[in-house]
């Protein structure tokens, strides 16, 4: 019994899939609008088409952080984390100290 403890606790940390490919989908959406945007801004230049080009670059950005954090976590758990990022560690440690629901399934 203990082994199969030490086994399910010595397990990779896995990001699921779905989650996976949701990023990737919004990150494409959110880069097609960033061209979008590149292209109304050609055609007229105002306060709107620069939003439509500005909040989909952030929106990028955000979801490839988002991405670069979960390959850190997966890569680490797995031990094969070739360099340390501060900010993620800090960001696991605040994760890991929030109460979790007991009724939700992990």
């Amino acid at each position: 019994m203990n082994a199969e403890h030490n086994d399910a606790k010595s397990r990779p940390l896995k990001v699921k899939f779905q989650a996976k490919a949701t990023a990737l989908v919004l990150s494409i959406l959110s880069l097609s609008w960033f061209f979008e945007g590149v292209r109304h801004l050609k055609q007229s230049p105002d306060l709107g088409h620069m939003l439509f080009l500005v909040v989909p670059v952030l929106s990028t950005l955000l979801l490839l952080w988002v991405q670069a954090y979960w390959i850190y976590i997966e890569e680490k758990s797995k031990g094969t984390l070739k360099k340390t990022v501060v900010h993620f560690d800090r960001i696991e440690e605040w994760l890991k100290s929030t109460p979790v629901d007991k009724d939700r399934k992990a």
